[in-house]
């Protein structure tokens, strides 16, 4: 049924993330009552850095600039998050860009099961 095509994983990813965002959205409404449009505004900018390198250029340089741009990110908004904990922006900081990078790990390791490859 998958062959391990990059169609077949656009689909997959598709259909996943709309069974997500129901759920996210459905979460949020109780979590965050009045608030959930500005909670998924947040999501989806969060979601979009990893992709702007790949507006201006491509290849293994995208990729990188996106590895870069995404680590900033990551500890940009650890460090911000321990304003409102009072803990250390560098250990928040830190364990926010550690969470993101065994994220990123696994599911490069998943393309490479699955022999899925952007680059050609």
């Amino acid at each position: 049924l998958f062959d391990g095509s990059f169609a077949a994983l656009r689909a997959l990813n598709a259909i996943g993330a709309a069974v997500q965002s129901a759920a996210l959205l459905g979460s949020l409404r109780i979590l965050f009552p009045g608030q959930p449009r500005r909670v998924l505004c947040g999501f989806a900018l969060g979601a979009f850095v990893p992709l702007l390198p790949f507006l201006i250029s491509s290849g293994s340089e995208a990729v990188v600039a996106s590895a870069v741009l995404s680590g900033v990110a990551l500890f940009a908004v650890g460090a911000a998050i321990s304003y409102l904990t009072g803990k250390s922006w560098l250990l928040s900081g830190l364990r926010m860009f550690l969470v993101g990078a065994l994220a990123a790990a696994i599911t490069f390791l998943v393309g490479r099961l699955l022999d899925v490859s952007f680059l050609g």
